[in-house]
């Protein structure tokens, strides 16, 4: 198996915040977004809905439920009619799961007011299709609006909600 550097390993985690509190330095792999993709979705699942929904081997997939219980993002029930049955399902399930670029698009919004997705690009260093998704998402949630530029009419602009900028 290929060992990966510490550089491809920056670039495979990501980093969640949720609208409720979070734990300091909560970052998570593509492995546990994925799991918290598949439990918005679904609703509820149990842990093979779950394997079987990644593709994660059988301990990955608990450690990681075990790990998400302790901070608090997602809660663990037993079936009512058979208790060896476990359901896992997401404690606020519209809480939005940011990206770390979303947040950094999110903070330069904050800090700059108004802006075009590519000055966005050119301020963070990020790649326009990188921020376009995260402009989409950070709409989706409510955390920005999306208005069109008056001086030209094909470029929209974007504003964090709350900022007069």
């Amino acid at each position: 198996m290929k060992q990966m550097s510490g550089v491809d390993l920056k670039k495979r985690r990501m980093s969640v915040e949720t609208v409720h509190k979070r734990p300091r330095g909560m970052t998570i792999t593509e492995s546990t977004f994925k799991i918290l993709e598949i439990l918005r979705e679904k609703g509820k699942a149990t842990p093979k809905e779950i394997r079987d929904g990644t593709g994660l081997a059988k301990s990955t997939v608990t450690l990681i439920l075990k790990t998400l219980v302790r901070w608090g993002v997602i809660e663990k029930t037993s079936n009512i009619t058979d208790m060896r049955y476990m359901w896992y399902r997401l404690i606020d399930p519209n809480a939005p799961i940011m990206t770390r670029s979303c947040r950094t698009v999110l903070k330069v919004l904050e800090k700059h007011g108004t802006m075009s997705a590519r000055d966005i690009s050119e301020c963070c260093n990020l790649g326009i299709r990188t921020i376009a998704h995260a402009l989409k998402r950070l709409v989706e949630w409510g955390l920005a609006k999306k208005f069109p530029n008056l001086m030209d009419m094909r470029q929209m602009m974007y504003q964090a909600v709350g900022d007069k900028g």
